[in-house]
Order: C-alpha cells, then sequence, then structure tokens
C-alpha cells in the first residue's frame, strides 16, 4: 500500500525495519565524505521544507544540489529518523534561488557571484557555465585567473560526476562512482565509456556488470575488446583462486561461459597483456614473474656461499641431527629451507640460528608476512630485529617495493617465517630484494593452507629438490603432551583426530583439544556461540572477544562467517553503542582486509573497536597489545567483522583458543585437509573442533584442494 507522508514524498512498507522512500531532495550540507567519495551523510530539504538526513552512496551531490533519492525512512538509535539512500539522481536546481544556492558552493564564487551569474544568464547559467567554465567565471567582477580556473575545475569535476552516476546508476554500478573516480581521475566518465571493462579493477564490479554497461554503451557481443576482456577477467579471478595460469581449453571454458558464446580465439593475437606458452595462458605480468622467480631461485640454490661460517664442534649443543643440519645449510649455503609442523622445534632452531649468527657479528633480519607472526618472530628469538615483509621491503600496496635488486636489503642473513604464505607476487618482490651477499633462510609449514593469490612457492621450491631443505620429523616430548599437536600430526597422516586423551601412563596428556559434534546446522550454531561466549570464558578463564577466535570455511549460511559473526557481536556487543551508521559497535572485534601502511597495519590484524569520534571522523581500536590506533572513516571500508573470520584470514594468526566450525552442511570443496590442519593449529592454548564427523571425513579426504596451476617448478628444474 503506497501512503503520503507529511513530507508529500512517496513511501510505502518495504523490508526490514524501514520503509520504501521515493522523492525530491536538495542538500543542504555534507556532514561526512569518506575519501573514495562512495559515502556520504548530508543534511537535506525534501520538497515541502522538512529537514531529513540522507545517508548513503550520494557523494556526487554537492550542497544546493536537487536529486532524486529512492532509498528507506529509518531511524536511527543515535541520529534519529533518516533515510537510507540507494541511489540519488541527480537533478539541475530549480528556479534561480536553487542556482544561486548551489553556485555560490563553488570555490572563491560566494552568494554575490552566484547571483551576478544568475542575474546575467538566468535560466541559461548551467547551459552557459557548461560551455566554457573558465570564461564564465573569468568575466565575473573582481575573479582572477586563479580563482576562475579553481571554480571551473571544481565545476568539471561535479559535472563529470553527475555525469558518471548518470551511466552507471542504470547498471546498479552507482555506487562505485567515488571508486571509479579514485581510479581515473578528472576523465573518470569518458575513460569508462571507452573501456567499460577496466571497471573489473574494482572490488565488487564484475564481468557481467561491466559488460552491461559496455553493450548498453555500443560494445559489439563479438568484439574483440570484449574478447580480450573476457579473457583477461577468466585469468585474474583464476590467480585470486590461485593458478598462475589456465590451460587453453579451461581459459575457452571460463570465456564461454561469461561471453554466453563460443569466444573468438583471433581476438586475443596481439594483446601484449596475454601470454600464450605451450597451450598455457598467463596474464604477461603473471608469466614474467614466475620465469624471473624460478631463475633467480634457481640460480641461489646452485650459487657459492656469500660467505660460509659453518658451526663447530659444541657450538650446537641442544640440537638434534635434523636442526643441526638445518643450522649447517643456514650458514654455508645462500639459500636453504626448513618445514616441519607444530612441536618439531622450528621456533628453538630458529632461535639457534639467531645465535650463532650474532656470535659471528653477521647482520641479520628476521621477517614474517604478518605483523602478528612478525611479533611471535621477535619473542622467540628475544629481541632479534624483526618486521613484516612489506615493512622490510618498504612497499605500499599498488606502488613498487622501495627495496628491490639495486636497493636490497642490507643484512647478511634473511629469515622468513611462515613463508608457506608467500604468494608469487611476494615472494618474488622478497627475492628481488635479497643482495648477492644475502643468504636467505625460508622457514614454514608445507601442510598448512597454501598462499592467498596465485602460485605456492614455498611448496614448489622444496618439491624441486633444489635448494638444502631440512624437514622436521621428531616431536619433541614436551609438545607431545599437548593434544593440539597430536591432533595436528593425525590430520596430517590422514586420521580423525582425538578429543579423548591417549590414556598412555608414560605421557600424561594435557586435554587442550575438544571435539563437539552436532548433526543440526542451527543447533551447532547455537552451540559455537554458547561454547565461544560462556563456556571458554568460564572455564578457561579467557577474554572471549581478544582470547578466542571462531573459525569457519565459508561466509553464507547459518554456520557461515557473516552469520556467526553477526551472532556473536549481538550477545558480546548488546546494547554497545553503534558505529558508522550500525556497521560496527564500540567493543566489537574486526580484522583489516588490506594493508593499511601509513598506519603500520598489515593485512589480517585484528583490532577491537574503542570508541568513534565524530568531529574527527575517526575510530579509536586497541591492537592485540593494548596499544591504540586511529583509523578515520573513510578507511574503514577496510575492516570487516571479526567474531568469526575464515580459515585463509587466520593463516598469519595464532590465538589463546580457537573454535573451528566444520560441518556437512558447509560446501564440500572447501573442506580439505591442509585447511582443518592449518585452523586447528591456530590454536595456542585450546581448540574446540565443532562439527559433524562426515565434515572432518570429507576435509581428511580432500588432499587435493591445494592444486594449482603453476610452472614454478617445472622451469626452476628446466
Amino acid at each position: 500500500m503506497r501512503l503520503e507522508t507529511e513530507q508529500g514524498a512517496l513511501i510505502e512498507p518495504g523490508p526490514g525495519t524501514g520503509e520504501r522512500f521515493e522523492g525530491e531532495a536538495t542538500i543542504e550540507r555534507l556532514r561526512f565524505l569518506s575519501a573514495d567519495g562512495g559515502f556520504a551523510v548530508a543534511e537535506a530539504v525534501l520538497t515541502d521544507g522538512t529537514e531529513m538526513p540522507l545517508a548513503g552512496p550520494i557523494g556526487h551531490l554537492a550542497a544546493g544540489e536537487r536529486a532524486l533519492v529512492r532509498g528507506a525512512v529509518v531511524h536511527h538509535p543515535r541520529h534519529g529518523l533518516q533515510i537510507t539512500v540507494a541511489e540519488a539522481q541527480p537533478l539541475d536546481p530549480a528556479g534561480a534561488e536553487g542556482a544561486r544556492r548551489y553556485l555560490r558552493s563553488l570555490p572563491g564564487i560566494g552568494p554575490k557571484r552566484a547571483a551576478e551569474l544568475v542575474a546575467a544568464h538566468g535560466e541559461d547559467v548551467f547551459g552557459v557555465i557548461d560551455a566554457d567554465p573558465a570564461a564564465a567565471f573569468a568575466a565575473l567582477r573582481g575573479v582572477g585567473l586563479k580563482t576562475a580556473e579553481r571554480a571551473a575545475e571544481e565545476w568539471t569535476d561535479r559535472r563529470m560526476e553527475r555525469r558518471l552516476y548518470t551511466l552507471l546508476a542504470p547498471h546498479g554500478l552507482s555506487r562505485h562512482v567515488g571508486e571509479v573516480v579514485a581510479l581515473h581521475g578528472s576523465g573518470a566518465a569518458d575513460l569508462v565509456l571507452e573501456d567499460p571493462y577496466s571497471l573489473t579493477a574494482i572490488s565488487g564490479i564484475g564481468f557481467q556488470s561491466a559488460d552491461r554497461l559496455a553493450v548498453a554503451n555500443g560494445v559489439e557481443p563479438g568484439s574483440r575488446s570484449r574478447t580480450r576482456a573476457a579473457a583477461t577477467h577468466a585469468l585474474r579471478d583464476a590467480e585470486n583462486r590461485g593458478h598462475t595460469h589456465l590451460p587453453r581449453a579451461e581459459l575457452i571454458g571460463e570465456m564461454r561461459s561469461l561471453l554466453g558464446a563460443e569466444p573468438s580465439l583471433p581476438h586475443l593475437e596481439g594483446d601484449e597483456s596475454i601470454v600464450v606458452e605451450d597451450g598455457l595462458v598467463y596474464r604477461e605480468w603473471t608469466w614474467r614473474a614466475e620465469r624471473w622467480l624460478a631463475a633467480t631461485l634457481a640460480a641461489m640454490a646452485r650459487a657459492e656461499p656469500a660467505w660460509s661460517r659453518p658451526p663447530v664442534e659444541g657450538e650446537a649443543a641442544g640440537l638434534n641431527w635434523q636442526q643441526l643440519d638445518a643450522v649447517r645449510n643456514a650458514m654455508t649455503c645462500r639459500l636453504s629451507v626448513i618445514t616441519g609442523g607444530p612441536g618439531t622445534g622450528k621456533t628453538h632452531l630458529t632461535h639457534a640460528i639467531v645465535e650463532m649468527a650474532a656470535s659471528r657479528r653477521l647482520s641479520l633480519r628476521l621477517l614474517a608476512p604478518t605483523g602478528r607472526a612478525a611479533r611471535r618472530l621477535a619473542e622467540a628469538t628475544e629481541g632479534a630485529p624483526t618486521a613484516t615483509i612489506h615493512k622490510a621491503l618498504e612497499w605500499i600496496p599498488g606502488e613498487l617495493p622501495g627495496r628491490d635488486e639495486d636497493a636490497p636489503i642490507e643484512a647478511d642473513l634473511v629469515i622468513v617465517d611462515e613463508a608457506s604464505m608467500l604468494s608469487l607476487e611476494i615472494c618474488r618482490h622478497l627475492v628481488a630484494a635479497i643482495g648477492p651477499e644475502t643468504h636467505l633462510v625460508l622457514i614454514g609449514d608445507v601442510d598448512q593452507l597454501p598462499p592467498v593469490g596465485p602460485g605456492k612457492p614455498f611448496c614448489e621450491l622444496i618439491d624441486s629438490g633444489l635448494a638444502p631443505t631440512v624437514r622436521l620429523e621428531y616431536v619433541f616430548r614436551q609438545a607431545r603432551r599437548s593434544m593440539i599437536v597430536g591432533a595436528a600430526h593425525a590430520i596430517r597422516a590422514g586420521e580423525q583426530p582425538s578429543g579423548e586423551p591417549s590414556g598412555d601412563q608414560a605421557l600424561i596428556e594435557v586435554q587442550d583439544f575438544y571435539r563437539h559434534s552436532r548433526s543440526s546446522p542451527a543447533a551447532l550454531a547455537d552451540d559455537v556461540v554458547t561454547i565461544a561466549t560462556e563456556r571458554i570464558p568460564a572455564q578457561f578463564d579467557l577474554d572471549p572477544v581478544r582470547d578466542v577466535q571462531v573459525l569457519a570455511p565459508m561466509y553464507r549460511g547459518v554456520l557461515g562467517i557473516d552469520s556467526l559473526h553477526s551472532r556473536l557481536r549481538d550477545v558480546l556487543c548488546a546494547g554497545a553503542e553503534p558505529v558508522l551508521d550500525d556497521r560496527f559497535r564500540v567493543g566489537e572485534k574486526v580484522i583489516t582486509t588490506r594493508a593499511l601502511p601509513e598506519l603500520e597495519l598489515a593485512n589480517g590484524t585484528l583490532l577491537v573497536i574503542d570508541s568513534a569520534d565524530d568531529e574527527r571522523s575517526a575510530i579509536r581500536l586497541e591492537t592485540d597489545l593494548g596499544e591504540a590506533v586511529v583509523i578515520p572513516y573513510e578507511q574503514a571500508r577496510a575492516l570487516r567483522g571479526a567474531f568469526c573470520t575464515s580459515v585463509h584470514k587466520a593463516q598469519g594468526i595464532e590465538v589463546p583458543a580457537v573454535i573451528v566450525c566444520l560441518h556437512s552442511s558447509h560446501a564440500p570443496q572447501l573442506l580439505s585437509r591442509n585447511l582443518l590442519y592449518t585452523a586447528v593449529t591456530r590454536g595456542r592454548k585450546l581448540c574446540v573442533l565443532a562439527g559433524d564427523e562426515k565434515a572432518v571425513a570429507r576435509a581428511l579426504a580432500n588432499t587435493g584442494a591445494s592444486d594449482r596451476h603453476s610452472r614454478l617448478r617445472e622451469r626452476m628444474l628446466g
């Protein structure tokens, strides 16, 4: 049923807590605008003069602009009644007063000059300015060249954003206006029309969305540009799934699905961004990176040592023969590898190498992919110089690293922990920064999940047999007491992990690993919430926010990451103050989804929201060390709720207690042995495996989930 409100705008009942709104609004003032221009909060006036705040993708609107707004009327717990905007179609200001109000918001114009423009040109004022903005503003009394140019630039940008909005809105892409402007700059609208498929570089815009816009604007279904765009998108998507390339037949299948027709392969000829080699198709950068890394790693493995300081008799006391071999390799080889599961002494071995390097006055750098892993490494080596790989490489994502062949890391020895997390891209840049006088030691667990990103260099280097590699197999007695360690090694062997102590009187086990089974997904979800928020905190005296982490393999469903996080938040943040229009709440645990180098936050950093500061447009958060971090609202897009997170995101994380949720209702292809192994080993003091026997059996049987299209090993041996 449709109703007319007091504001004279159309409202009808809609889903959720709000009601549908459709009507005109004039922007009075922007209260908040994100850096990418995608989100804004504004004070607005509806057609009858009623004031009403708007919140949503309205960054393309300026003070004085009029728009046709579609969205929902909601009651915000802090800010009261407002309209949450789904889309806002720009309209020219109505009447002379509307034109004056809009024009006075331009830099250097103000009320008097705005009135002068309207008086001079009347109803044609916008057309006159569009024809030549700089000349129109320069014709005003007292306006100099620089002021006219500044006003003209702002006018052009606003009109371009309006044109861009009009271009994107029919295809459901209006919320990305700010990101498109950030990608393409002031000529965004023209560049999008020239190459609609460039939009796929923006997170959340897939090939189908860009393709609809392209076809609507004259791109022929069988055109060369559309075919090439489909190929590039398919290869990028393959890289996101871990492959460095696709066999030609697989690529054709992917393209056929995207295009809805048989692709014309001759259209790919002459495209320098795509490389075909032996029937395998790569993106050009990935092809070059794989070839370069293979050649460089092979050369390092075969090279004479830059220096040789082997251990002397009695120096390596307390090390077993495998560990002694690893120390010898580090001290006598340009490139060496150490791998082993939990309890096999990797940490003790690293400390021994650090001490030996110090006794020889060798300069040393210890690196890890994540901030937490780097901190653990520093603690284990009693304060040795440690950093994340990105920080050591002076690498801001989206830019080239500051350290490379011409400016290598200054060290005699570089040790990289958690090396199984290195993707082709990260490994390529890391190895480029290892100078000819530096030895490199890679340490990791080859049985963990492969990296997020294309390739799996650590595994392929081991499989090649080129670099001296030590596999630590012996589990030390102290570690054998931990049932987590026992469960991890059982999983590694493809066996069901036991939730009961073995009963071996010679080895009294510490029960830090438990099994909890439920056949019903809804019942299991209820149990996970109770275990995380009540039972573990009460029984083990752990903080449910900072010390307990729930892990799941997928985002959707009652046992998905999103649902579990939401339920845990409702319990742990009940009654807490909302932040960013209730996107977050005070006390909520969040995780970074990309690196924020200016704040020295690596991708995958866990934080807890402390408070919001609307005046500074910033969120105050707390690290696991209790340190304060302030993140501007516009960078909050890099945060995601994290009471429950994915196992992939947790690769570099180690927390006191983990609850691993694994159920047969989860997609079977996501359940794998290395995912289960990685998840269980994230718990430092406690692990609860919550699920059903069928899901665990599926995971143990799936050993091919880490198979990837990559030729790194083959190239190293070639």
